[in-house]
């Protein structure tokens, strides 16, 4: 069976996310889709989370936006928070709002930053943008556009 269009989204979207850049690192990211829980081991790691869309119907198609949150993990080292969270949140809005060709019509940043700032002991940060994704398939078919 094919992948629904949804599904070559976050594809798409998992090859996109090797271009992220964290400041002063070479180590390659993690590439995980939909995970809660990351071991110390698996770090630094970038997660894409599809959300639950939305969708309405226009001359015959679907048109549907799915929020889906890409987040980082990352080991402090000699980073401040404030300096590491920055520089990621500004490297995931330069490197996801790119159009999909043929896949997406639009995305769109809608939030983003720290959801709880790491305490002096801890040694990770996790950083979270959710961008909005409007694309369209074919009236009650997530396999054709």
């Amino acid at each position: 069976m094919a992948d629904t269009i949804r599904r070559q989204i976050l594809d798409a979207l998992g090859v996109r996310a090797a271009q992220v850049r964290l400041p002063g690192g070479t180590a390659a990211l993690n590439i995980c889709y939909a995970r809660q829980t990351l071991a110390a081991a698996e770090l630094p790691a970038l997660v894409i989370t599809p959300q639950e869309e939305s969708a309405e119907r226009r001359y015959g198609q679907d048109l549907i936006t799915m929020p889906v949150s890409v987040s980082v993990a990352a080991v402090l080292g000699a980073f401040e928070p404030l300096t590491l969270a920055e520089a990621i949140l500004g490297e995931l809005r330069y490197v996801f709002p790119a159009p999909l060709e043929g896949l997406a019509e639009d995305i769109r940043y809608a939030e983003g930053g720290v959801n709880e700032w790491p305490e002096r002991q801890d040694q990770a940060i996790v950083v979270t943008a959710v961008f909005n994704i409007v694309y369209s398939t074919a009236a009650n078919d997530p396999f054709n556009t």
